[in-house]
């Protein structure tokens, strides 16, 4: 922090290891519990002293006490190729943009995801989506299925305020 601060850094923003990609089946990269709540109390830390750094720790901001992960929710992630996925760590794609209108992919993933996850929605089910893989992907027909076998089951604390069920 203090090398970015020098540096005239604004925000660090800090994202732990997802298994995905050449590491999907590598455990050992998940944070622990305890390495999360350091990251909590670093980003805490350092956004109390009222320097122009700032620190956004995404594991503590999709963590259920917050917002939680709103991939598929609330915005997509377009790959160069033109695959819509929830987000950038999820290869579930549930359409093309060069084969069809985003309208209707979105309405798709949104009906998969339709409220936010309290945690990483791909740190919570890599082992089960590593299965469906095809050249990266899980095609839009098994991405639905996938997403049904891998449903949320509570809401992050942020959306229950706002209504959310």
């Amino acid at each position: 922090m203090k090398f970015a601060e020098k540096q005239g850094v604004d925000e660090v923003l800090i994202l732990e290891p997802i298994p995905v990609g050449k590491i999907m089946n590598e455990h050992e990269v998940i944070l622990t519990d305890k390495e999360r709540t350091q990251l909590e109390h670093i980003q805490k830390k350092v956004n109390k002293n009222k320097t122009h750094l700032r620190v956004l720790s995404y594991p503590y901001r999709e963590s259920k006490q917050v917002m939680g992960c709103c991939g598929g929710y609330q915005y997509v992630h377009v790959t160069a190729s033109g695959n819509i996925c929830p987000c950038s760590f999820t290869p579930l794609s549930f359409g093309n943009a060069t084969k069809e209108e985003m309208s209707i992919i979105w309405r798709r993933m949104n009906a998969a995801f339709n409220k936010p996850n309290t945690e990483c929605f791909m740190l919570k089910n890599h082992d089960y989506i590593s299965k469906y893989l095809d050249d990266g992907f899980v095609n839009p027909e098994k991405s639905a299925q996938v997403c049904d076998n891998c449903k949320v089951r509570d809401v992050p604390l942020l959306y229950k305020k706002l209504g959310v069920k």
